[in-house]
């Protein structure tokens, strides 16, 4: 596998379409999981998650040529962070007609329209809403260091250094708050938190 990511990162970064739809591919799923997280329930009224998984993959499309893959899980990071700042340009600027432009310009990509149609089945929409609900509930209910560490770890590919940098702590410190993170979260999802 790591071998292939890197054949496909320079098939993309050498303007193959084929091959950046495959590594989007690898990780639409859980792009659209911590979109919805991330915008939270005073958001999720006026964005929609698929808008900004949809930024999102135009800006990575625009921005591959200057991606430089730097280890395991390098491409999951800068995705992410790409998707962190179309949420933040998203909040200062709700409008709608970047969204239009987006619908036009999305059309053609598979990956997209996979999720477009897994979005739209009714039953399978209330059931994620349900999921992610309970996942966002429980990860607010979580101090905010704790929150931080779980989405760096989980969608970030931090490793439990890189989140100890971050938090100016050690690597076994960093560790054990995403342990008691993982611990509290069980709890809250069981319903045996107080």
């Amino acid at each position: 596998m790591p071998g292939e990511t890197e054949e496909l990162t320079v098939g993309a970064r050498g303007g193959d379409a084929d091959a950046c739809e495959a590594l989007f591919a690898r990780v639409a799923d859980r792009l659209l999981l911590y979109v919805r997280l991330r915008l939270g329930p005073r958001l999720a009224g006026s964005l929609e998650p698929m808008d900004v998984v949809q930024d999102t993959y135009l800006a990575a499309l625009r921005a591959f040529p200057g991606f430089e893959p730097r280890g395991p899980g390098a491409f999951s990071r800068w995705l992410f962070r790409i998707a962190d700042n179309r949420l933040r340009d998203a909040v200062d600027h709700l409008d709608a007609h970047k969204r239009q432009a987006l619908a036009q310009a999305v059309r053609s990509s598979s990956v997209l329209t996979r999720l477009r149609a897994e979005e739209a089945s009714p039953a399978t929409e209330s059931d994620r809403r349900e999921q992610v609900d309970a996942l966002r509930d429980a990860l607010v209910d979580l101090a905010e260091d704790e929150r931080q560490a779980v989405l760096l770890r989980h969608f970030h590919e931090a490793t439990f250094a890189e989140i100890g940098a971050q938090f100016g702590v050690s690597e076994p410190t960093a560790r054990r708050l995403v342990v008691r993170a993982h611990a509290r979260l069980g709890e809250r999802l069981r319903g045996d938190a107080p």
